[in-house]
């Protein structure tokens, strides 16, 4: 299938080097669309070969990555995750293996520590064996712990199972994960915002717990610590408007998780696995009863 013009202009624009989402979506505000933006770089010019040279890489590079099974989004296309679309900082372009799912609405993210205690690392296995019965997709980063922890247990337990990956397709970071990667994106999602080959930097995993918030319906903190990455995810859960979940033993040690409860956002605090899995579903079935009322008032004002 032929990609939309917008679709592959902004792909064209993610490929310049020095590429800045920011000042892009600036541009496309201004300006009405992709393309355009595209084409203001060659406004005036009486040869637009290098315009279409652009477009025409753009092209190529969706039919390689799609030779190699991996698909391209762009945030106005069909196939971006429509939840991840409606947080102000999802990025231009995703990377995917595997195939999306409508259950993927009501997917969870379990995050945490990379060293986590046992009793951690048994609230991250409970609490996705438990979404997995209730067939709720487990997101997570790969990371050593908690992590790896929770996606393993969604898979035993025949869970549909999400990686959110801080490096590009082909890339595995940790090594020993490479299997548990290659398997999610065979059978289940893996998702980036790299482009396939991109190597981990120290900035590219907190923008990969920016996504993994804004592509779930709530996020559970397992366990962390003051300095953990996590808490990264967490405040971009809340910046989200997105549910999160902690559990007793990251609410009664960690500062920032403490703050966090004092705002009076969307924050729980979970005594267990099971706890947490109770209040994810009233957090689905609030969602659900709220999503009919609007339903049925746009009904009755019609």
């Amino acid at each position: 299938m032929r990609a939309h013009d917008d679709d592959l202009a902004l792909l064209a624009l993610a490929m310049r080097p020095g590429f800045s989402w920011a000042q892009t979506r600036l541009r496309i505000e201004q300006l009405g669309s992709p393309l355009a933006v595209l084409d203001a770089a060659y406004d005036g010019q009486l040869v637009v070969s290098d315009r279409e040279e652009e477009l025409h890489a753009a092209a190529e590079q969706l039919a390689n990555l799609s030779e190699r099974g991996i698909h391209v989004a762009v945030i106005g296309g069909d196939d971006y995750p429509a939840a991840l679309r409606t947080v102000h900082d999802a990025p231009p372009v995703l990377y995917w293996q595997g195939s999306l799912s409508p259950l993927d609405a009501n997917a969870v993210a379990i995050v945490g520590t990379r060293a986590p205690s046992s009793a951690g690392a048994t609230f991250a296995r409970d609490l996705a064996s438990n979404l997995a019965a209730e067939h709720i997709p487990v997101v997570s980063g790969l990371a050593r712990g908690v992590d790896t922890e929770a996606m393993r247990a969604s898979l035993r337990a025949g869970g549909r199972t999400i990686g959110v990956i801080g490096t590009g397709h082909g890339v595995y970071y940790p090594r020993e994960n490479t299997a548990l990667q290659d398997e999610i994106a065979a059978s289940h999602l893996l998702l980036s915002q790299f482009a396939p080959g991109s190597s981990a930097t120290k900035k590219t995993f907190p923008m990969r717990n920016v996504v993994m918030s804004g592509f779930s319906s709530a996020t559970v903190i397992a366990e962390a610590g003051e300095t953990s990455g996590t808490r990264i995810q967490a405040r971009a859960a809340v910046k989200h408007g997105r549910p999160l979940i902690l559990s007793e033993r990251v609410a009664d040690s960690v500062a920032w998780a403490r703050e966090l409860i004092s705002t009076g956002y969307d924050v729980s605090v979970a005594q267990d696995a099971a706890d947490a899995a109770q209040l994810v579903l009233q957090l689905h079935r609030r969602r659900s009863e709220t999503a009919a009322g609007w339903s049925l008032g746009s009904l009755l004002s019609a």
